[in-house]
């Protein structure tokens, strides 16, 4: 009876080493993963990617098709990508990435089923990025990925390379910084980031600090002038 349950549990986790259901979890935990490194403090959707990893391993270790090396790999190389976004510099990002994508191959029936299905969750992860981007106002921390220096004299935003004489000067949120997205500044459009407060829409703000492109401001209680 108790041998008889066990392989009917068994059984019913086969379905996680389907190609089609591997394909879904990879695509849901790379999209997680890549939308809480993108912009930290969400804690949802890098908590989805992790649990879509979690019964990936768990499917591949469960009917016999790969050993506990492999998501152990996955966390060293996921402590290496967060690494990366705490000291940037794309060594631990490449590492961490290399080795993510080993595990994920590594715990594959087969080399082949493994890259396709790395692959297909690749491009569609980086699809739903860029719907969230394009369509849902998802702003990324990591401003260089995303700003250009184009000027767009419709909307009234710039992007320019030199924006130290914004420091000290005060705006309005146009959404709200979570804790990046869109402030007013002197009439100008621009992409912003808080200095990790989630600073409400029509919020008053002002400019602390610019790193290159990365303009980072706080919320102020006084009305502007």
């Amino acid at each position: 009876m108790a041998l008889g349950t066990i392989v009917a549990e068994s059984n019913n986790w086969e379905i996680l080493t389907n190609p089609i259901i591997i394909a879904i979890l990879l695509t849901v935990g790379l999209a997680g993963i890549f939308v809480e490194l993108l912009a930290p403090g969400h804690i949802i959707p890098g908590a989805i990617g992790v649990g879509a990893f979690i019964l990936y391993f768990y499917g591949q270790i469960t009917s016999g098709i790969a050993e506990m090396s492999a998501p152990i790999i996955f966390l060293i190389g996921l402590v290496l990508l967060i690494v990366e976004v705490v000291v940037p510099g794309g060594i631990f990002g490449t590492l961490g990435a290399i080795a993510l994508f080993y595990s994920v191959v590594a715990a594959a029936k087969s080399v082949a089923v493994g890259v396709s299905a790395l692959a297909i969750g690749i491009i569609a992860a980086i699809l739903f990025i860029w719907i969230l981007y394009k369509f849902f106002g998802f702003r990324t921390t990591w401003n260089k990925l995303i700003l250009t220096d184009k000027q767009n004299n419709e909307e009234g935003y710039t992007s320019s390379k030199n924006k130290k004489h914004l420091i000290g000067r005060k705006g309005v949120a146009l959404s709200a910084l979570r804790p990046a997205g869109w402030a007013q500044i002197d009439g100008q459009k621009e992409d912003v980031v808080s200095e990790g407060e989630l600073i409400p829409k029509d919020a008053n703000i002002i400019v602390t600090n610019v790193e290159g492109t990365r303009v980072v401001v706080k919320k102020v209680d006084e009305e502007i002038e």
